[in-house]
């Protein structure tokens, strides 16, 4: 996996570690090339590579998976209270019909975010199993991806708590 890192609040070490745990988990097999950032930024969709200049200092978090194996996850702290509670539907009108929980900090947002775009290249290297699984739950693929996200934040927080 390669990591270009632009945080200057996150630890490299933790990012990797939360990172490297999903790609074994889902056992992905694309190359994946994750960027992370406490400001996003516009990005070369074809090389991965940052614009410069280009810093959006008002998007507190945000994240995308490209079928190529780019990632980008970002949150800004600096525009964090914790506990965090986010409903997508506020966000995307009439989009999705989805709400995420409460997040109790930062590592918390790390592990979601990380988690539901790493699950989007699971699913673009089995197209056909997600859409047997968004049959079976009666949701979207984007929905998919939150069970999985919360699903590893329920285990963080089952561990943290023994």
């Amino acid at each position: 996996m390669k990591l270009t890192h632009l945080s200057s609040t996150q630890p490299r070490e933790k990012i990797v570690r939360i990172a490297e745990s999903i790609i074994q988990d889902l056992e992905i097999k694309i190359p994946v090339h994750l960027i992370y950032q406490d400001c996003w930024s516009e990005f070369d969709s074809d090389t991965g590579e940052i614009i410069p200049n280009t810093e959006r200092h008002d998007i507190s978090h945000d994240g995308i998976a490209q079928d190529d194996g780019i990632v980008r996850v970002c949150i800004n702290p600096s525009l964090m209270v914790f506990p965090a509670w986010w409903d997508i539907n506020s966000e995307l009108k009439n989009f999705y019909l989805r709400r995420i929980g409460t997040f109790y900090d930062i590592d918390e947002m790390i592990l979601y975010y990380i988690s539901h775009e790493f699950h989007h290249l699971f699913g673009y290297e089995h197209p056909r199993e997600i859409k047997t699984m968004s049959r079976i739950a009666k949701c979207d693929e984007e929905t998919l991806a939150d069970f999985y996200a919360l699903r590893n934040l329920s285990k963080k927080r089952t561990n943290d708590s023994n």
